[in-house]
Order: structure tokens, then sequence, then C-alpha cells
């Protein structure tokens, strides 16, 4: 006997054609949900490298301006250095032979540093143990001398200096003596 809805398998199958027919609907609102959020994500990933790409090239010329700031400073130094060493030659000419150095300074002193791209060394020697602006020191590594650095800053127990010269392929390391410099004409004695 058949009743007037149809067979039972006639209503199931027509009763899971509804329920198929709605969960592809519910699949394709969540699949356009879904379209949706990545087509956010996707224009704001793009966003986001558009501001991080213009941030780096910001950034790059920013430290491009401070590369040619820090050249120019130190062409200025140099500049400045040279001016200073003819002043101090010219003095010494006058003022006639040269003095000994200050029974204070120190002797010697060690390399405990070194920024080979500002050409600077740090000392392990300060104001307290006699180091002071511009005074002139040879580097030496295993009693050869490797460069020529001046002091340009002086703080209690250390000390900056300004590499001046090089030898040829050698470069002032952690660990070299940094003795005083003799001065000019005291060679032999």
């Amino acid at each position: 006997m058949q009743s007037a809805n149809g067979s039972p398998a006639q209503r199931g199958g027509s009763g899971a054609g509804a329920a198929g027919e709605a969960a592809a609907t519910i699949g394709t609102a969540e699949s356009r949900r879904n379209d949706e959020l990545l087509d956010l994500v996707t224009q704001e990933s793009r966003l986001v490298t558009s501001r991080l790409s213009a941030e780096n090239a910001l950034l790059r010329s920013e430290l491009d301006d401070m590369r040619r700031r820090n050249a120019k400073l130190g062409e200025a130094l140099a500049a400045a250095q040279a001016a200073l060493d003819r002043r101090e030659e010219r003095r010494a000419r006058e003022e006639g032979p040269a003095r000994e150095p200050v029974p204070d300074a120190p002797i010697e002193s060690t390399v405990v540093d070194v920024n080979p791209e500002l050409g600077m060394v740090v000392l392990d020697a300060g104001s307290r143990d006699g180091m002071r602006y511009g005074l002139a020191l040879s580097v030496l590594r295993d009693r050869r001398r490797v460069g020529a650095v001046r002091v340009v800053d002086v703080r209690e127990r250390i000390a900056g200096a300004v590499v001046e010269e090089t030898a040829r392929g050698e470069a002032p390391q952690t660990g070299d003596r940094a003795v005083l410099a003799r001065p000019a004409g005291s060679r032999g004695k």
C-alpha cells in the first residue's frame, strides 16, 4: 500500500535532496565568506608589504645619508688632525729639540677593542693613568710596529684613539700594545 506522499524511500530521497540543497547553499555561503576573508587577508598583506617596502626604502636612504655624513665627518676630522699636526710640527721646530714625555704619561697600554669601520681603538688606560687628549701612540704587535693612533677621547679608566696610520697589510687588533710614540728627532737616544 502506497501512501499519498509516496513510498518511504521516495520521501527519504526527496528529504535528502532538500537537505543536500540546503547543505550546498550553506556550503556555498561559507565558501563565499571564506573567499571574502581570503581577499581581505590578501589585501591587508599587500598593504602591509607596501608599507614595509616604503619604510625599508626610507631606512635605506637614511642609512646611506648617515654613511655619507660619517664619511664627511671622518674627512673633516682627518683634515683637522692634519692641521693640528702641522701646527704641532711648526711649534716643535720653533721650540727647538723635542722634550721628553711628561713623566705621568702612560708608558704602555693595551688595545682592548677595535672598530675598523670608524677607524678607532679603545685602550685600557685612562685619565687616572695619565692618558691625555692628543697623545700620539705607536701600536706594536710582537715588537713590530703595526700602526699609529692619537687619543681623541679620555675617560677615567679607558681612552679612545683614532687610527692615523697602519703598516702595509696590518691593522691594530685587540691585544696589541700601544706605547708612547717617540718624539721626532729622539730616535737613537
